[in-house]
């Protein structure tokens, strides 16, 4: 046993999405049409992250878009641009990582 905790995040618009998200097993569940500010939202979701990993995953997902699997399986983060080679598609993407967010690319362990 590798000790490893794991804590789901989601996003859904409306009430029976997210109580959707939350039968599916999410411990957190954010409603992005009913939320007056959602960077407020994430970055206090953020700050209650267990570590500054957990953190980091969580700024990156919110900025960028990716999903966890495609977090974890990033190979590469170069002039604020992370490659992930084995995405859903089959096919490689570059995603480009704002400003604000690039201090986060260092706080994950993925070799990038």
């Amino acid at each position: 046993m590798l000790g490893v905790r794991v804590s789901v995040v989601a996003t859904a618009g409306g009430p029976e999405k997210c109580a959707t998200a939350r039968d599916l097993g999410a411990e957190h569940v954010i409603d992005y049409r009913s939320v007056d500010d959602l960077a407020a939202e994430v970055r206090r979701l953020a700050a209650s992250a267990p570590t500054p990993t957990c953190k980091a995953a969580i700024m990156l997902a919110a900025y960028t878009g990716l999903r966890a699997g495609e977090l974890l399986r990033a190979t590469a983060a170069r002039n604020g641009v992370i490659l992930v080679t084995n995405t859903k598609a089959n096919a490689p993407r570059a995603v480009p990582v704002a400003g604000p967010a690039k201090p986060y690319l260092k706080a994950l362990p993925l070799g990038i």
